[in-house]
């Protein structure tokens, strides 16, 4: 198995392959300065934690870092008072089994700190940050801790996924079925139905690599897609507990939102003719 140092240089010509070579020094210098950790029980998490000054909103002593890769804190140094924007990767070794996989969750993580490094800024007295085409707001607690306001819609999860899971295929030439282990419901299909499409790729991409709006990207079937995943998916997942029902409104979901498909497929092909 490559050790991480070896993954981290494919990755960074993998995601300069696919985001494009005018983005080179940017990816290379988030892969360069984003500190990676393994772990495998309470502490080596603790450990982690510690050094990195983070901590689960709400449970300060719970030392077990979630199942996630990629973790951000936005906090004041108690020395300067200067607001701080942390982001590290930690990678749970017992989850994370196979070199695909660890790759895969690499990816992912840096796909997330691409489309959201240096984007913290201060407006009215609010601090903010964007991944991709979204804000986060905060709020500061009585320990100078930045909470973030909301979660990230699920469309911006949808689409870093599929990236995630298409730098990994490019790498590993596997399945992505044997690799992407947090996509429980297939979100991924969904951002599909545009990124499959080179074109709307770019243009989806440019979007979240410059956070511009969904809205601002020139065609209402982008929106439609974000809208059916931000706001009806949420609303059957939460709501509907009987899973029969839930899998059969998510088809139903997913089927109606066929034709947007077709239709940026046909708009393709029309513009290659045009060439």
């Amino acid at each position: 198995m490559k050790n991480i140092n070896e993954m981290k240089k494919i990755i960074l010509q993998a995601m300069i392959d696919y985001y494009g070579a005018e983005h080179q020094e940017k990816i290379a210098d988030i892969i360069a300065n984003t500190n990676v950790y393994e772990w495998a029980n309470a502490q080596d998490a603790k450990e982690i934690k510690e050094k990195e000054n983070y901590f689960t909103y709400g449970f300060d002593n719970d030392y077990i870092l979630i199942e996630k890769f990629f973790y951000d804190k936005v906090y004041a140094n108690e020395e300067n008072c200067k607001i701080v924007d942390n982001q590290f990767i930690a990678l749970n070794s017992n989850l994370l089994n196979i070199e695909e996989k660890i790759i895969y969750a690499l990816s992912q993580a840096y796909i997330m700190a691409f489309m959201s490094n240096g984007t913290l800024e201060k407006n009215n007295h609010i601090y903010s940050k964007r991944r991709g085409n979204i804000y986060i707001n905060y709020k500061e607690d009585d320990r100078g801790n930045f909470i973030p306001q909301n979660s990230v819609p699920y469309f911006e999860d949808a689409c870093t996924k599929y990236d995630a899971c298409a730098i990994t295929r490019s790498i590993t030439k596997v399945n992505e079925e044997d690799f992407c282990i947090d996509d429980l419901y297939n979100t991924r299909d969904y951002a599909a139905i545009l990124l499959d499409n080179p074109v709307v790729r770019n243009i989806i991409n440019y979007g979240r690599i410059e956070h511009k709006f969904v809205a601002e990207l020139g065609d209402n079937n982008f929106t439609k897609i974000q809208s059916a995943l931000n706001e009806e998916f949420p609303n059957i997942i939460i709501n509907e507990h009987n899973y029969l029902k839930k899998s059969n409104k998510l088809d139903e979901l997913f089927k109606s939102l066929i034709p947007i498909k077709e239709e940026l497929d046909n708009l393709y092909i029309s513009n290659n003719r045009q060439k």
